[in-house]
């Protein structure tokens, strides 16, 4: 199996990884050259779980998708905001028979691609990995393959005319070594991470604070409570039974792994850049706008982070 990953930054050399090792042919693809070619010339130097092993693996990696060629199954890890554009400036990795697979952050990115793709062809799915990118070439990833009942990946399609390929999937990626089950109930866990997300990413950019510090002061619990109350009425909604205190007490139970984490969005925000925000806090509006439930606290989250991102240029700079 060929496979490209439209987005070769901090988890998607992770996933790309676990591909190679899974005994996939690997073509990584992203725009940090120097990332790309110290991969390419050296190998990913991979720090898993803060020193418990190291890994170096070389694979193909390079900026332009035309270098690549036609892909089995091209896996999209870009910024929901560039799922579009990366897609389409890609035209060379695809034909009638690629299958493409989003398992980007947040709610909102397969229906991109279905705009863009035929149904039959998307598959779209969640990982439960960290990943941070050190420097060009260089990773440390968190995650555990041995909790009983748990997966390092869930993914689904959009149609069942690939079971084939998405079984095909989920077999190299537990032979590399990332626990992973095709399922019906990926969008279950694909809302259970967008707690995550949504309690943190944007939460700790405007605040400035780690995940940890934002819990533990009483207004971020409150807030907190308010974003995850909200997101499972959406998703109840949609029919995707969450229950909220057992949701909530399984979000307590996640955030002790990440306490002095700075969430991606926060890095965003720190380094003037774009937020996933209208595919995180910014899907429960959205939803909830759907089904008629109103979502104010992630409609203020939304509001306030474009309010910071459409003036990074005037706000005032700290000493």
């Amino acid at each position: 199996m060929k496979v490209a990953i439209l987005g070769a930054g901090a988890m998607g050399a992770l996933i790309g990884s676990c591909f190679y090792k899974g005994g996939a042919d690997v073509w990584l693809i992203d725009p940090f050259k120097a990332h790309m070619d110290k991969i390419a010339n050296e190998g990913l130097k991979i720090n898993v779980n803060k020193g418990e092993k190291e890994e170096l693996i070389k694979m193909n990696a390079v900026t332009d998708p035309d270098l690549v060629g036609v892909c089995d199954v091209v896996v999209v890890l870009v910024k929901g905001m560039y799922t579009r554009s990366a897609t389409q400036n890609a035209k060379a990795l695809f034909n009638e028979n690629t299958f493409v697979i989003t398992l980007q952050n947040g709610v909102g990115n397969a229906d991109t691609l279905c705009e863009i793709f035929p149904k039959e062809k998307v598959g779209y799915g969640v990982l439960n990995l960290a990943s941070v990118l050190v420097g060009p070439g260089e990773i440390n990833a968190n995650y555990r393959n041995d909790i009983e009942n748990v997966d390092n990946v869930y993914f689904n399609s959009i149609t069942d005319k690939r079971l084939e390929i998405c079984k095909e999937i989920e077999s190299i990626l537990n032979k590399g070594g990332f626990k992973t089950k095709y399922s019906k109930e990926a969008d279950k866990f694909i809302w259970q991470k967008l707690i995550v997300n949504c309690c943190v990413n944007l939460t700790c950019a405007i605040t400035r604070l780690t995940m940890g510090q934002i819990f533990d002061e009483p207004n971020g619990y409150k807030l907190q409570r308010l974003i995850v109350k909200e997101l499972v009425d959406v998703a109840n909604a949609k029919g995707i039974p969450m229950d909220y205190e057992k949701e909530w007490a399984h979000w307590e139970e996640t955030l002790q792994t990440a306490r002095a984490h700075y969430p991606s969005g926060a890095q965003d925000m720190f380094n003037n850049r774009k937020t996933e925000v209208d595919y995180i806090n910014g899907a429960i509006s959205r939803e909830g706008d759907k089904y008629g439930i109103e979502t104010p606290v992630n409609d203020t989250i939304v509001l306030l982070t474009h309010i910071i991102e459409n003036t990074y240029d005037i706000q005032y700079k700290y000493n």
